[in-house]
């Protein structure tokens, strides 16, 4: 007997930052009976939707969406709490008859989930976070950077979070190990979407404008009246800091604009640095609907 037969089936929807993905899964689920897991790392999180850029309400298409504005700012998340937390909701939808659809743009949730991995035990090194805590996001990326060229070339160098938590595990270890695998407790259809760059690009400023327009920058105001420090914001990365950057007067709203784009622009290809050496994913254009289709149909026939 196959063992691969055995495993519960699901798909995943991955990509770079404004391909498409949070539409393109909603359709897919929606063909499929199927519902949406999220694997967003910051859309976990309430009172952020324009900032993080969560599917609305409206754009779900009806398709039952989970692990979306779970937790308030100030309560951590984990990729051990998203593994499990995902992993429950892959078994309710299953036992439901539904298919689970993983949608997102966390590398790294998405590899410890369909990969099983098993992540390095370093304990907390409190005086060490105290002292990396009044470095730059350039300064930190740099220390990283001496302990691990590997790992600061993959890592989200405007997340000041995974930057101190990856120099702590090299200074600990000696570097950033590995991840092992354990055995997978899924078989997995992996679709990757994907755009020419100069079209990619174009969607990341008109995604940045449009957030915009809509309030985004009154969520990170917002949080601050209701007692949330500019600084702690900033250790959410990316917009959470440029916008705090404009908010208390730091920058200029043109230039944290400015940066956000070109800093949103660099990290979607360190997103595609990590999935291209995965040769499972198959990717395909946002465009590509009925080929997603029948590829999901294949799959779950176990036809070749």
């Amino acid at each position: 007997m196959d063992a691969k037969k055995d495993k519960p089936k699901i798909v995943v929807v991955l990509g770079p930052t404004s391909v498409g993905k949070s539409d393109f899964a909603a359709r897919l689920a929606k063909g499929f009976g199927g519902e949406v897991v999220s694997a967003d790392s910051r859309q976990v999180y309430r009172g952020v939707d324009l900032v993080t850029g969560i599917i609305s309400n409206t754009e779900t298409q009806g398709v039952p969406h989970h692990l979306l504005r779970i937790r308030s700012l100030n309560e951590p998340y984990s990729v051990t709490d998203f593994v499990k937390e995902s992993s429950a909701c892959i078994e309710d939808i299953i036992s439901r008859g539904g298919l689970p659809i993983v949608c997102g743009g966390t590398a790294m949730y998405i590899d410890a989930l369909i990969y099983n991995q098993i992540f390095p035990r370093v304990a907390a090194n409190e005086e060490l976070r105290k002292n990396l805590a009044e470095k730059t996001l350039s300064e930190l990326h740099e220390i990283l950077k001496g302990l691990d060229p590997v790992r600061a070339s993959t890592i989200d160098t405007q997340n000041p979070r995974r930057l101190i938590r990856a120099i702590e595990i090299a200074t600990a270890l000696g570097s950033v190990p590995e991840i092992t695998h354990g055995d997978s407790k899924y078989e997995t259809l992996i679709i990757g979407l994907t755009r020419p760059k100069s079209e990619l690009d174009t969607r990341i400023k008109e995604r940045i404008g449009a957030r915009m327009d809509q309030g985004m920058l009154s969520e990170i105001t917002s949080l601050h009246a209701n007692g949330v420090s500019y600084d702690y914001l900033r250790t959410f990365g990316l917009e959470f800091s440029l916008l705090s950057d404009i908010a208390d007067g730091t920058k200029s709203e043109e230039k944290a604009l400015e940066e956000l784009y070109f800093d949103t622009v660099h990290f979607a290809k360190r997103q595609m640095t990590w999935w291209k050496k995965n040769e499972s994913i198959i990717w395909l254009s946002p465009d590509e609907h009925t080929k997603a289709r029948d590829l999901t149909n294949k799959f779950l026939k176990n036809n070749p």
